[in-house]
C-alpha cells in the first residue's frame, strides 16, 4: 500500500481583538488645567465625547484614580462640592455601549485654603 503526502493550506482568516469596535473619545472641558479655586467653591466637571462607531453609555469623572462622580447622558457634567484645599489631576473616562472606555487627558487644579481666591473659568 502507497501513501500520498498531501497537504493543504486554508486562506487567512483576520481577527481583531475588539471586534472592530473603537474606543470613544473624550475630553475634559471644565475645568482648564491650571485653575486655582477656594475652599467651599462648587466646581462643575464638564465632558464632551463621542463615539464613531456607537454611542456613550456615560462619563465617569477621576481625582487621580478615585471615581467621584458621573454623567449617563449629555451634557456630560459632575458638581463637585466640598472639594478640600490640595492639587487635583482630573479624568474623564467614556465608555461606549459595547463596554470599551476612552480616557481624557489629565487636567491639574489646585484648591486653596484661602476664601479670597476666583476660580479661572
Amino acid at each position: 500500500m502507497s501513501t500520498n503526502n498531501i497537504s493543504a493550506i486554508s486562506s487567512p482568516i483576520f481577527i481583531e481583538g475588539n471586534s472592530g469596535n473603537n474606543p470613544p473619545i473624550v475630553t475634559l472641558t471644565s475645568p482648564e488645567t491650571g485653575s486655582l479655586f477656594s475652599s467651599g467653591t462648587t466646581i462643575t466637571l464638564s465632558a464632551n465625547a463621542i463615539d464613531t462607531d456607537g454611542s456613550i453609555s456615560g462619563v465617569n469623572f477621576y481625582n487621580g484614580t478615585e471615581k467621584i462622580g458621573e454623567a449617563l447622558s449629555a451634557p456630560y457634567q459632575f458638581i463637585w462640592s466640598g472639594v478640600t484645599p490640595g492639587s487635583y489631576q482630573l479624568i474623564a473616562k467614556a465608555i461606549d455601549n459595547q463596554g470599551l472606555f476612552g480616557a481624557s487627558s489629565a487636567v491639574n487644579i489646585k484648591v486653596s485654603s484661602s476664601s479670597s481666591i476666583v476660580s479661572n473659568i
